[in-house]
């Protein structure tokens, strides 16, 4: 039953959370990008170019493929418009990942 589940109902899950948090990334000001709630604690920018390298990362494991999403820049260099792009990519490559599956 959860290969079913999942065939035909995760795309759905998978392109909220993409729409979310794409939202909450555009909705943070650049100028906010740095801003960290407690010193050691990751910034916002560090937040999302994390889940950013993890999509790579834990995808890499399964296809084998290790896409660069940051195009050779260093994640801490990215301009806010440059971190959104990569986490837009990084999740719509997941998503044709989660719609290729058999």
């Amino acid at each position: 039953m959860a290969q079913s589940y999942f065939k035909k109902d995760y795309p759905g899950v998978w392109q909220r959370a993409t729409d979310y948090t794409l939202e909450v990334a555009e909705a943070m000001p650049a100028e906010n990008y740095n801003f960290k709630p407690l010193e050691e604690s990751m910034s916002f920018q560090e937040q999302l170019t994390h889940v950013v390298q993890n999509i790579s990362f834990l995808s890499g494991l399964i296809t084998g493929e290790s896409p660069d999403f940051f195009k050779g820049k260093k994640p801490e260099a990215l301009t806010k418009a440059e971190v959104n792009i990569a986490l837009g990519e990084a999740f719509r490559y997941v998503g044709r990942l989660v719609k290729e599956v058999d």
